[in-house]
């Protein structure tokens, strides 16, 4: 038999090709839904067929704590620094500055490119705003990483973790940096409490099966997309849902009987028939609001993932519009006006979905279709 390639041959460590730069002003740029919550996710359509470990990935999952999840997971991985180690997260992921961070204090962009696909965390603080800090990854259609890291400012009290890992080739990477003093011992992928690596940068350059030659040519590349051509961040919706083209809010809020978090559960709202769109949890506390921006059109709340004590959590969305707890779930359309309407009937679940919670028994009627309160 073959002997599977070293890590050394996968990924290797070298220094970054460009400093961090911020892409704010850039053409074609665009702010992810993770910059308008914490403890989320924002799924992001790649415009290149990216090499990743054994399989190739079209889109992947930006986490607002400082990661891409490259296996397709919707975990925001809340909320401290997981070691690069192959143990302790066991799933396939970058991570260029894993920690709880708030996404809401600065702003996460994305910008696509022929090429690569840069993801940018501007301005961003640790929970609850503390310090400030930039960072940005770039992905290349070769399968290069590049992590930079411009200015930044940590608590005495908090770390982040960096690295590219991927359990299903056994690929462990912590990010070395022995010319950065912020990467203490270079243990994997940790900085030291309260050190940023700022103003530096590393570029894994990765030729994972099945990836282009070393150095591919220009026509081995996909052409330059216009604005006009260029997807959306969101997933496109099921043919019976319009999506109007500018992106509204409303709130989902979170509450815990208990008072200690929702303890590893967690939320997710999909386009009815599509792909989630954003997701979150509450990681510790009494309650909290998170705020969902999103086209109008058919979605699904739902709760994935129970936690430990499923029967202690609750959430709500818009003014009480909706409410439930772990086993329900919740199917509306989300109008231009921010309205949220029950029973919409171009929102029809599939078949192969569990019916939405009973109304309560008092709606009340608003136009041709009724609001109503789910417990």
């Amino acid at each position: 038999t073959t002997p599977a390639p070293s890590q050394e041959t996968l990924c290797r460590e070298q220094e970054a090709t460009s400093a961090f730069a911020s892409i704010a002003g850039d053409p074609g740029v665009e702010t992810l839904s993770v910059s308008f919550c914490v403890a989320c996710v924002s799924v992001v359509p790649l415009p290149f067929t990216y090499p990743w470990a054994a399989s190739t990935v079209e889109t992947i999952v930006v986490s607002s704590n400082g990661q891409l999840n490259m296996d397709g997971h919707t975990d925001s991985n809340c909320c401290s620094p997981d070691p690069i180690d192959g143990l302790s997260y066991g799933r396939d992921r970058i991570a260029f500055a894993q920690e709880l961070l708030h996404t809401s204090h600065g702003v996460v962009y994305y910008l696509q490119k022929s090429t690569s696909a840069v993801v940018s965390f501007e301005g961003v603080a640790f929970w609850v705003d503390h310090g400030t800090i930039n960072v940005q990854v770039e992905l290349y259609a070769s399968g290069d990483i590049e992590i930079r890291w411009g200015d930044g400012d940590v608590p005495a009290y908090r770390r982040i973790a960096a690295g590219i890992e991927s359990p299903s080739i056994g690929l462990v990477l912590p990010v070395t940096r022995k010319t950065s003093s912020a990467f203490e011992a270079a243990l994997q992928g940790l900085t030291g409490y309260g050190k940023w690596p700022a103003n530096d940068g590393v570029r894994f350059a990765c030729r994972f099966t099945p990836a282009p030659s070393f150095a591919p040519s220009d026509s081995a590349m996909p052409s330059a997309r216009s604005s006009s051509e260029r997807p959306t961040i969101l997933p496109s919706p099921a043919p019976s849902t319009t999506m109007a083209p500018t992106m509204l809010c409303f709130d989902v809020l979170l509450e815990d009987t208990y008072g200690d978090g929702w303890n590893g559960a967690s939320y997710a709202v999909s386009i009815l028939g599509g792909g989630i769109v954003a997701s979150g949890t509450l990681a510790f506390g009494i309650s909290a609001t998170n705020e969902i921006c999103i086209d109008p059109g058919c979605y699904e709340l739902t709760i994935p993932e129970r936690g430990q004590y499923p029967g202690e959590i609750s959430w709500t969305l818009g003014d009480g519009m909706i409410s439930g707890g772990s086993e329900d779930r919740a199917t509306f359309y989300f109008g231009p006006a921010r309205e949220i309407i029950v029973d919409h009937p171009p929102c029809t679940a599939p078949p192969s979905q569990s019916p939405a919670p009973t109304p309560h028994e008092d709606p009340y009627y608003y136009g041709p279709y009724y609001y109503a309160y789910y417990y």
